[in-house]
């Protein structure tokens, strides 16, 4: 099948998504863990769903590249279409058996996100998008949150685990700040669960600093298409080529949490 947008859909991307989890989402495949860095593992899930993956949607759409966590990513060329994987989002969860991991899968073109599908690996609950067409759970459209008071919102936050020796006591000061200033404060451990949950309305807000790529990608274009904004800290339009600071609400929430906490 050749590149167009339109061959684009859920229909072809859910069943590939499904099999492939089923296939390689094992416990045996989850104790076998290399280190990374500092909170930041590898499985043979990861590493078997991500070349799946990738050999599935490159025989499906050949004229597309793939740009994927556990490669080197160096070749990606953006003005032509790229496919936005993380294979595993929450790979700590999944290593500890708390049941929230996710596939993130974004498609761009011209560095603009136009598909993106969510997969929570444990609920098979999946939240997608495409550019024009609404934001949806399963078939269920979906919107973000209607709050409008900080006091009364229901804040995801990120704590950039991999970054604790840099990041952590800033991280730290901000959590302490909007605690203190929402209604309380949710911790999932999947950067791509928890933006979902912003598109679905379930949370307010999320923020993260330096996520990566393949950890937001595919939330852009639900969360928009769900009627929110996500932004860096400083409210300007993500890159999607390099790692990003990450805010994402309701446009009021967002709003005032950019303006009334210090990120």
């Amino acid at each position: 099948m050749s590149f167009h947008l339109n061959n684009i859909t859920i229909e072809n991307i859910l069943p590939m998504i499904q099999e492939v989890a089923s296939q390689y989402l094992t416990r045996e495949n989850s104790r076998n863990i290399t280190v990374k860095g500092d909170s930041n593992f590898v499985t043979e899930v990861d590493m078997q769903i991500e070349k799946a993956m990738k050999e599935r949607l490159l025989s499906l759409y050949p004229d597309t590249q793939f740009m994927g966590e556990e490669k080197d990513n160096s070749d990606v060329d953006f003005t032509t279409p790229v496919w936005i994987l993380d294979p595993v989002d929450g790979t700590s969860n999944l290593i500890h058996d708390f049941q929230n991991s996710s596939m993130s899968l974004a498609l761009a073109i011209d560095k603009k996100i136009v598909f993106g599908i969510i997969y929570h690996y444990s609920t098979k609950e999946y939240f997608w998008a495409k550019k024009g067409q609404g934001a949806y759970v399963g078939t269920t459209p979906i919107n973000v949150s209607d709050t409008t008071e900080l006091s009364r919102s229901l804040v995801s936050f990120g704590t950039s685990p991999y970054d604790k020796a840099t990041l952590g006591e800033k991280n730290c000061q901000t959590l302490k700040q909007i605690f203190f200033t929402c209604e309380d404060i949710r911790r999932i451990g999947s950067a791509a669960i928890e933006l979902a949950y912003v598109a679905a309305g379930r949370v307010d807000i999320y923020l993260e600093r330096n996520l990566k790529p393949w950890d937001f990608a595919a939330a852009i274009i639900i969360i928009e298409e769900a009627g929110g904004i996500i932004t860096d800290y400083n409210g300007q339009a993500i890159d999607i080529s390099k790692p990003s600071d990450i805010l994402a609400g309701n446009k009021m929430i967002h709003e005032k949490l950019r303006h009334t906490i210090p990120l």
